[in-house]
């Protein structure tokens, strides 16, 4: 569909936005603040999940994006590896020509153009000034779907890009070295696991086993989540210390129990099964627009 729109438009640039979402007048104003310069190929808006309010997954939602803002915050310091998110990108025509469009093999359209981005030598920036409001998914299915489609999708634009991320002469070295540090938010999950699995086996056969410092290297990246999270509840959502650390806890445990097995799942899907397009379609249209102000 972006494919066949750009055959129509006559700008120099493509705003992108999902069915669901919603700005503020000044939007695209602040956004523009950072367009001008010719290296830059896109630049991204901070997404906000505006139904938290409605239940629990939605909360944990909201402080994952808020999580990501602090990410991507940083990543446009060091002029790093910012992603697209695909809600609220603003894309130049000159560097959606060069990379040749949207890919239609893929289902992580966002991800895999700022990957291609990135080769070519473009750099992408995240806005933060300028907010794209969007509905968190209410249901712990329709969580799963999406967030297995986020997995495997990023998984794979690795697999199917490596190489050009390594070899590319295109592309900066901070930023290569961002991607390829990016890579340790699947690793992570699968090294942890296995290994838990591995000495809970030993524990049981009655073998030497490292279960508790197993235990513990659980329990550390946690603490190390947390952390993050608080200072980003604290600086980007203004909340008191207290309610940080209780929120910071929450989606400490929401990150484990949703992320760690979709990786597992992908993983293992990936390499027993063939390559697919489920694209897994998000449910929208399901939160109202007074469950958050927007003002």
């Amino acid at each position: 569909v972006l494919n066949d729109a750009v055959k129509i438009a006559k700008g120099e640039a493509y705003l992108v936005f999902d069915a669901d979402a919603r700005i503020k007048p000044d939007f695209i104003k602040k956004l523009l603040t950072k367009f001008e310069d010719e290296d830059i190929g896109a630049v991204q808006a901070r997404k906000i999940i505006i139904n938290a309010n409605q239940n629990f997954l939605t909360a944990c939602q909201y402080n994952e994006y808020v999580m990501d803002t602090h990410l991507q915050i940083g990543r446009d310091a060091v002029k790093g590896a910012v992603e697209l998110r695909g809600n609220g990108e603003l894309i130049k025509k000159k560097a959606l020509e060069d990379i040749g469009g949207w890919n239609n093999e893929t289902i992580t359209d966002d991800l895999d153009m700022s990957t291609r981005l990135h080769i070519k030598g473009w750099d992408i920036r995240f806005v933060q000034d300028a907010c794209v409001y969007e509905e968190g998914v209410i249901t712990f299915s329709a969580l799963i779907r999406q967030r297995r489609r986020w997995v495997e999708g990023s998984i794979r634009r690795y697999l199917e890009y490596i190489w050009d991320v390594l070899f590319t002469r295109d592309m900066s070295l901070r930023v290569g070295f961002d991607l390829i540090a990016y890579i340790s938010e699947f690793l992570l999950p699968v090294w942890i696991i296995a290994e838990i699995i591995i000495q809970a086996f030993h524990f049981i056969k009655g073998h030497e086993n490292y279960i508790l410092s197993s235990m513990a290297l659980l329990l550390a990246t946690g603490l190390f989540f947390a952390s993050g999270l608080i200072y980003s509840f604290r600086k980007y959502s203004h909340y008191t210390t207290i309610k940080a650390v209780y929120q910071a806890i929450l989606t400490s445990i929401y990150f484990i129990t949703i992320w760690f097995p979709i990786v597992m799942f992908i993983v293992c899907k990936i390499i027993f099964t063939k390559r697919t397009m489920d694209w897994g379609k998000t449910q929208h249209g399901v939160a109202a627009q007074s469950c958050v102000e927007m003002a």
